[in-house]
Formats: C-alpha cells, sequence, structure tokens
C-alpha cells in the first residue's frame, strides 16, 4: 500500500517535468491561461514578501521552473468596516 502512495505521489512530478520540456522544444506555452490543475505549486508556507493588498509566495512552475505567486487579499467590507 506505502508503495502504491509513493508511486502515485512520483507520476505527477514526471509528468509535470515531461510537459516542461514540451514548452520549451516547442517554443510554445499552454493553451489554457488559468493555471487551476496543479501546474505551479507554493513550495513553502509563509510568504517572502507582502503589502497590506497581497501576499507573495515562492512556487514551481511544472515542477521546474521557479516562480513568485502573487495571493491578493480578500478584505470584509461590512457596515461595520465601512465606518
Amino acid at each position: 500500500m506505502a508503495e502504491n502512495k509513493r508511486l502515485a505521489q512520483r507520476m505527477p512530478v514526471g509528468i509535470s517535468k515531461n510537459l516542461w520540456q514540451l514548452q520549451l522544444q516547442s517554443g510554445e506555452l499552454m493553451p489554457e491561461l488559468y493555471l487551476n490543475s496543479g501546474e505551479v505549486r507554493r513550495t513553502n508556507d509563509h510568504p517572502i514578501k507582502g503589502t497590506n493588498m497581497v501576499d507573495v509566495y515562492e512556487g514551481l512552475y511544472l515542477e521546474s521552473e521557479k516562480v513568485y505567486i502573487k495571493v491578493l487579499r480578500v478584505v470584509d467590507a461590512n457596515e461595520n468596516s465601512l465606518r
């Protein structure tokens, strides 16, 4: 059972690296602009920079390219906070 879990965790990394190599060789980006299928992942839980509006994290694109991820902070605009 543990061997299957380790194999399942390695498979997406291999697929990501193959997709990265395909992009480099073709000179094309993926057709989908919304990265919502795990193409980008954070490498740590703590932001490296931030402002009152955003936090910036380090991450990896397709397990190969270092990227920075901006996360917008959500502000609750209710009646009490607007006073």
